[in-house]
């Protein structure tokens, strides 16, 4: 998976993200933010991090973490942990429509109203993390003739904030949580 959002690239990440059977999820990412990186894993409800450069080992952060770290991520491990196997829930009254079809993938766009991107993030947990654009928010999603996500673009006010391409749909991989890391 790679993802690009902000301004010309101004974050971007590459990583693999593992689903069981059951909907569960783990994530390895490597992410870049200006000439930053941080190493990312998310195993277990646990977001373990590490950034190179600062010298430093893994932190793991947890959702139930009393520490100052783990209390400012806690929306967003809840809304990873929502959002594994469709639990995430959006809303269901929102215009699609396919926008592209070829024999080898369909491309759809769907439009949430910005009162259904505030109810979102409020029921995710994110809404003091996110910014409701007035115009709502376009979903563009580019799905093969196999059924399987090749592309994913979320558009507000008439600009690309989060792009993120998938491949390599298939081979098993196994994601593990550092030995060695340290709370929080």
């Amino acid at each position: 998976m790679t993802e690009n959002t902000g301004a010309h690239g101004a974050f971007t990440a590459d990583g693999v993200v593992s689903f069981a059977e059951d909907g569960t999820a783990t994530e390895r990412m490597v992410e870049h933010v200006g000439a930053k990186k941080a190493n990312l894993l998310y195993v277990g409800d646990v977001l373990y991090l590490q950034v190179p450069s600062d010298g430093s080992g893994w932190i793991a952060v947890r959702p139930d973490g009393t520490d100052a770290l783990s209390r400012q991520l806690a929306p967003l491990l809840s809304a990873m942990r929502q959002s594994e196997g469709g639990r995430a829930g959006g809303t269901t009254d929102v215009t699609w429509k396919v926008t592209a079809s070829t024999p080898s993938a369909v491309t759809y766009r769907t439009h949430l109203t910005a009162a259904q991107v505030k109810a979102q993030a409020t029921k995710l947990g994110t809404s003091k993390l996110v910014k409701v654009p007035a115009s709502g928010e376009d979903i563009i999603e580019v799905v093969s003739s196999a059924q399987l996500l090749l592309s994913m673009q979320v558009v507000a006010n008439a600009k690309t904030t989060l792009q993120a391409k998938y491949s390599h749909w298939g081979p098993a991989i196994k994601i593990t949580a550092p030995p060695d890391s340290v709370p929080a």
